[in-house]
């Protein structure tokens, strides 16, 4: 429970790194952990320029200090909008600094838990994971760099080798490739007339069993 996480998001611009978070997970901030719920925040994240739809209504309908201000069907239509991208864990951005604040409203859900460094602090802690996002790039892909503790060397990984590293799987990502069955022929105990029967099974990894 009190294995820490840190988060760091930056962006590449011209050749130029700029910090734009520096976020640390009091608990729970392993690769199985906080390492599957950042790759499938990062996976579902959909870049917009512009906002259009019912995805343009979401910040004044559900702001409490203007809901009032509309009809509260449209309302509701707007909030089921919601509900069903967090159901499918997809998050539209309106650019990457966009990104970055729907990150914390989305990993803070009250007092405690998540904490928001100053840029300087030291990228120390039990789990470490760099966000880099290049504005440049023709996938405009999402790279990580992540390492445990003090000791463990960095690790440098895409989008995809870092949803493998925490288990996080999508269908398109490259399946493990399943061992062909293999049958075997074993002996089984006597049937009591002095002679022992033979039956054939299939083994599930190959090897028999």
């Amino acid at each position: 429970m009190g294995t820490g996480g840190l988060v760091v998001f930056r962006s590449q611009i011209g050749g130029k790194t700029e910090v734009y978070l520096k976020v640390k997970f009091h608990a729970d901030g392993d690769y199985f952990s906080l390492g599957f719920k950042l790759a499938r925040f990062l996976s579902g994240v959909v870049f917009t320029n512009g906002l259009s739809g019912l995805d343009s209504l979401e910040g004044p309908l559900l702001n409490p200090d203007l809901a009032g201000f509309f009809p509260p069907e449209r309302v509701e239509e707007v909030k089921r909008h919601q509900l069903e991208k967090l159901k499918n864990h997809k998050t539209v951005c309106n650019g990457f600094d966009c990104l970055v604040a729907q990150f914390v409203s989305q990993f803070k859900h009250g007092p405690g838990g998540l904490y928001i460094l100053p840029l300087s602090a030291p990228l120390e802690c039990e789990f470490v994971y760099v966000v880099d996002y290049d504005y440049g790039s023709e996938s405009s892909a999402f790279n990580l760099t992540t390492w445990q503790g003090k000791g463990e060397e960095m690790k440098n990984l895409t989008l995809a080798a870092f949803r493998s590293l925490c288990n996080y799987v999508l269908p398109e990502d490259p399946q493990p490739e399943a061992k062909p069955l293999k049958k075997q022929r074993v002996e089984s105990p006597s049937r009591g007339d002095g002679q022992s029967g033979s039956c054939s099974f299939e083994s599930v990894d190959g090897t028999g069993g």
